[in-house]
């Protein structure tokens, strides 16, 4: 009887334990929208891209990736708000994807919409 008791409270401490404990899976993976701001969208050709929480000690890079996510183009951002050519072969629409990197860390994933 001793031992079924010690079992049960034994469970009891585990589950509280463990049902406290936050476990977030994939780590932030779905949520890269909340730092980054994409606007118009979707758009013809240019969008503003427009960073929160900009610090001038960090170097922020914008990744422009194809619907297939393909890097198209990389550069580096001199400053908090950009306006960022989008360009299509043949001016058709498509569908990119817009990464902003500070420094090793993806702080913004926006998908833009390029129409005609």
């Amino acid at each position: 009887m001793k031992r079924f008791c010690f079992l049960i409270i034994f469970i009891f401490a585990a589950t509280t334990i463990f049902s406290q404990t936050v476990i977030k899976f994939p780590p932030d993976s779905l949520n890269h929208t909340t730092l980054v701001k994409v606007f118009p969208n979707p758009t013809k050709q240019l969008v503003e891209v427009q960073v929160k929480e900009w610090s001038t000690k960090s170097r922020y890079t914008l990744n422009i990736l194809n619907s297939n996510g393909k890097r198209i183009s990389t550069r580096v951002l001199q400053g908090p708000i950009e306006t960022v050519e989008l360009k299509t072969g043949g001016g058709r629409k498509a569908t990119m994807f817009i990464e902003v990197w500070k420094e090793k860390e993806l702080i913004g994933r926006e998908t833009v919409v390029v129409i005609k």
